[in-house]
């Protein structure tokens, strides 16, 4: 189980995504919608941001046990939103459900395709390991996660990231009762072009796994539900359908992107 955020922008939206942030922060420290009593998303988080400044492209990856409303890491994350002129951010808080509490099982997963591309994924949800590990024809230690024998799955048979769809949508078979599959894909290259999946399907327990987008000027966001708690209720975000599978589609270079919405 975690909390999400993926963000797109540039540092003229800074106002917003900084309140994405710190509500991402609030509501990993106390989420009302789990369960019968509030809960917090204590057992670890981690990021990737890539930023261009000009004509060069930095990127950034950290995770820690540490739980991140317990982390001063957030300061340098809205320094660096608004230090980039184009960036792209992605950050998980867990709270886990299978998997050691442990640096390796947090999110975002960094895996590398044959095909040169650097591949990170962050997964709210549980699926069945046995069955992924099956299906993937990969096998991973008793202590890994679940999210992690998925990436890894993908990482080990994707060919090329334009079969990415294929394979996301197989997850859909491998989500268990009132569960999900909300993740975040990033693939990059040095060439310094994104392709950028994010997906979300879920059954059951809508309060928790609904997402959200938002999007104004250059400004896109995908997140977890509790979020809305701690956000002005002038945003203008919307909902992603329960029992739908959505997939949105970013093609970026960090000068201009596009996004397609489909199902799969």
């Amino acid at each position: 189980m975690c909390r999400i955020l993926f963000l797109r922008g540039t540092k003229e939206d800074n106002i917003i995504a900084n309140s994405l942030l710190t509500a991402l922060v609030s509501s990993s420290k106390f989420d009302p919608t789990y369960k019968d009593t509030p809960i917090s998303h204590s057992d670890g988080y981690g990021y990737i941001f890539f930023g261009r400044k000009k004509d060069m492209v930095s990127s950034y990856y950290f995770r820690t046990t540490q739980p991140i409303f317990e982390s001063s890491e957030i300061n340098l994350i809205k320094e660096l939103i608004s230090s980039f002129d184009t960036y792209i951010l992605s950050i998980h808080a867990r709270k886990a459900s299978r998997g050691a509490i442990n640096v390796i099982n947090n999110h975002p997963y960094h895996f590398t395709l044959k095909s040169g591309f650097d591949y990170y994924l962050m997964h709210n949800g549980t699926l069945d390991k046995d069955e992924v590990e099956k299906i993937f024809a990969v096998n991973t230690e008793e202590n890994l996660s679940d999210s992690y024998a998925f990436g890894l799955g993908i990482a080990s048979n994707l060919q090329d990231v334009s079969n990415a769809k294929y394979f996301l949508s197989k997850g859909k078979e491998l989500v268990l009762p009132t569960s999900a599959l909300n993740t975040v894909n990033i693939f990059y290259k040095t060439s310094g072009d994104f392709s950028i999946f994010l997906t979300t399907f879920y059954r059951g327990k809508e309060n928790y796994f609904k997402t959200f987008t938002y999007k104004e000027n250059e400004l896109f966001a995908f997140f977890s539900s509790t979020l809305v708690n701690y956000l002005s209720k002038d945003l203008l975000y919307h909902i992603l359908p329960q029992g739908h599978s959505t997939l949105i589609e970013i093609n970026d270079n960090l000068y201009e992107f596009s996004i397609d919405t489909l199902s799969f």
